[in-house]
């Protein structure tokens, strides 16, 4: 099942981000960043027992106008 990702998911998202891109650098630091912007969106996908088993996000960014 997909679902919007909650704030009680993103330490199983940091935790498997991080190790899925490890060879690109420590997204131990940079996934919590991106997941507390406004304009970023998470879903995760859990089996029928609630593991997660896969996450997506997606980031809105706004030039500022001035």
């Amino acid at each position: 099942m997909i679902r919007r990702a909650e704030v009680a998911d993103h330490p199983w998202i940091i935790a498997t981000g991080a190790e899925a891109y490890a060879d690109l650098g420590d997204y131990t630091r940079i996934l919590p960043s991106w997941l507390e912007q406004p304009g970023v969106l998470a879903w995760i996908d859990q089996d029928l027992q609630g593991r997660g088993r896969g996450f997506a996000m997606l980031g809105f960014y706004m030039e500022d106008p001035t």
